[in-house]
């Protein structure tokens, strides 16, 4: 018990100092960390250009869609976003949910007079399907990484 109230802690206090951690999106140094051929979005003034990074310098960022190339002044540049794709742990975490849900419904309905015992079993096997099933799902979408 004491141990796995340690881990819970030790746990905790990571994730607590990753975020407090975490870079500002107001910083075009964001911008310059990303290698060439990364899909992202700029969005420069009334335009929303969409490509692949060529290059990025302190005052410019190059970007090439298809056979057009645009270089963007930073001055104009009101936000970047980064093209996000794969299993994310929060489609983990929703299906972990479902999963123990209807694994703890299940063990109950079916137990009948110890509803506790067929769900403490069934309760971790739909938590893992759930968990397993949601860590499948790919997630798409755009993640802002400057902003102005």
């Amino acid at each position: 018990m004491f141990t796995r109230l340690t881990r819970l802690v030790a746990t905790l206090v990571l994730m607590a100092t990753l975020v407090a951690a975490k870079t500002t999106v107001h910083d075009w140094n964001n911008v310059k960390a990303l290698r060439a051929g990364t899909t992202v979005r700029v969005t420069a003034g009334s335009a929303t250009v969409r490509g692949e990074i060529d290059r990025v310098t302190d005052d410019t960022l190059v970007v090439s869609s298809g056979k057009d190339r645009q270089i963007l002044d930073r001055k104009l540049i009101m936000r970047v976003s980064v093209e996000v794709k794969g299993p994310t742990g929060r489609n983990t975490l929703i299906g972990l949910g479902v999963g123990a849900g209807v694994g703890f419904g299940i063990g109950a309905a079916i137990s009948g007079d110890e509803p506790l015992i067929g769900s403490m079993v069934l309760t971790p096997v739909g938590a893992a399907i759930g968990a397993l099933a949601g860590s499948l799902k790919t997630s798409r979408g755009w993640r802002v990484i400057y902003k102005k």
